[in-house]
């Protein structure tokens, strides 16, 4: 045995002292219960039996085993090192009702490894002396024999005597190495369910409030991880050092109040993200149906659109605050799928859509003019002209966004019932004579126009044929014409 720490020790210093075993078959390990006392000199042979007892102080030794030490070749004894670690103690206070009977100026006597202080008394003056008591730590190996105590000569009392002493409660390590981890299964299973939901908490960027017990503990284990690493004093001198140590109850609640605490943040949490995403995909399902909704209208049966009707029809509407884990990831694997189908089809079905539009746009204009030119002349046309110059039929550009494209659509609808009304308006007048017309009347290369009510062409000329009918093409039923055609799916 020898002391590592500097010596004189001081109060509240570290105290580290190696012991090295050998033995011949066996790995063997410290057993009972080491520590380190004081025994003040007492003044008064007198002093009362109450006021005595707080000459002595002790402090518990931790036993630590250098693995990293242990060697045992063929036919070698098994050598091992312990480390006998802890602090200083100080002297007890004595009782309010006791008179300083003890002397502090005064070196103490030493225990190390026991309880006990030796007396000796003087056979002439019959006064008893307080001896020190250095043992070596008992020793049990592997088959369960034990070596006692005995008397320690290596490691002087005088090593160990302590000066500049301060009466009060002596300071440990704020936990045991028994209370790590790896040497305590209940702390480890409870502390392993704290870090795991710690984690998700950081990956939810949740700012999460620390206990007081798990910080402290925490940092104990880094500090005791440090120094078994490499056994290095300097990092055992760095642990924190507690009046009262933690306890393993006290861990575990620890562990387990803020275990609940942090699950009850987590689900809050996922459930703010679930609504957040669930309002998400709900933009992203009024997407694909509005862009169902305008290839409906324009009957678009192909193989690819079918498919991708099939699953927008398929989706279903969550309640974003009631909504489920289970039911955001169905959803977010159905919309997946539907823009899976869109990203190699969209932009083809809106080409199409367009194409169709403005081949509807060109009948319009064609039907406008022809209105314009025939009808011209009457009031019915004049009126309804306000109304058709107001809005104009644009030409139809597919790589714009959605929505646009839909109000497009709506409008383009509505100016194409909207001139077929006033056609069909028209044609009655003009069946009924009602209504100034105008006509073209051809002789050879000569044109000529002529109007009335019906107009009549010169002799020799003949009425050039119009062609007046209804654009074909949107949802709204068309309204039933003299010259209307039949309603066909190409627009």
């Amino acid at each position: 045995m020898r002391l590592l720490t500097p010596t004189p020790t001081s109060v509240d210093a570290l105290i580290v002292i190696e012991v090295l075993t050998e033995d011949d078959k066996n790995w063997v390990q410290i057993t009972g219960n080491p520590q380190l006392g004081y025994s003040y000199v007492i003044s008064n042979r007198n002093i009362a039996p109450n006021c005595s007892i707080v000459t002595r102080s002790f402090s518990k030794l931790e036993v630590l085993e250098d693995r990293n030490f242990r060697s045992a070749g063929t036919n070698n004894p098994k050598k091992q090192r312990f480390l006998l670690a802890g602090i200083a103690p100080r002297p007890l206070p004595l009782p309010s009702n006791c008179p300083e009977y003890r002397s502090l100026n005064l070196l103490p006597a030493v225990a190390l490894n026991s309880t006990t202080f030796p007396t000796s008394t003087n056979k002439v003056t019959g006064v008893s002396t307080t001896l020190n008591n250095v043992l070596t730590p008992s020793l049990q190996d592997e088959a369960g024999r034990t070596t006692p105590s005995s008397s320690q000569t290596g490691l002087l009392a005088l090593s160990l005597i302590h000066v500049n002493p301060q009466i009060g409660e002596t300071e440990k390590f704020c936990i045991t190495p028994a209370l790590l981890p790896e040497r305590n299964p209940t702390i480890a299973a409870n502390r392993e369910k704290y870090l795991n939901e710690l984690n998700k908490a950081r990956e939810l960027d949740i700012d999460v409030p620390r206990d007081e017990v798990v910080l402290r503990y925490e940092a104990q284990v880094q500090g005791w991880s440090d120094f078994l690493s490499n056994f290095a004093i300097k990092h055992l001198s760095l642990l924190p050092k507690c009046i009262t140590p933690l306890l393993a109850s006290q861990i575990t609640s620890a562990y387990q109040v803020y275990s609940r605490a942090i699950s009850v943040l987590i689900a809050q949490r996922t459930a703010e993200n679930l609504e957040k995403e669930c309002i998400s995909n709900t933009s992203r399902t009024d997407r694909a149906r509005r862009l169902l909704d305008l290839l409906i209208g324009e009957k678009l049966e192909t193989i690819e659109f079918r498919e991708f009707s099939r699953l927008v029809k398929s989706l279903k509407p969550l309640d974003c605050k009631k909504v489920s884990s289970t039911s955001i990831l169905a959803q977010r694997k159905h919309l997946e799928e539907i823009e899976t189908v869109l990203a190699n089809s969209e932009q083809s079905f809106l080409d199409i859509f367009c194409e169709r539009r403005n081949y509807l746009r060109t009948e319009y204009l064609s039907l406008y003019d022809h209105l314009k030119f025939r009808y011209g002349l009457t009031d019915l046309f004049r009126l309804s002209n306000l109304e058709i110059e107001s809005s104009q039929f644009f030409t139809c550009e597919s790589r714009v966004d959605l929505d646009a494209l839909i109000s497009y659509s709506a409008l383009s609808d509505s100016l194409i019932v909207g001139i077929n009304s006033h056609l069909s308006k028209l044609q009655k007048l003009e069946r009924k004579r009602g209504v100034v017309i105008r006509v073209e009347c051809k002789l050879g290369k000569r044109v000529i126009v002529r109007k009335g009510s019906p107009p009549k062409c010169p002799k020799g000329y003949r009425e050039l044929p119009v062609s007046a009918k209804a654009v074909i093409g949107v949802r709204m039923p068309l309204p039933s014409v003299e010259t209307s055609v039949t309603r066909s799916t190409n627009g």
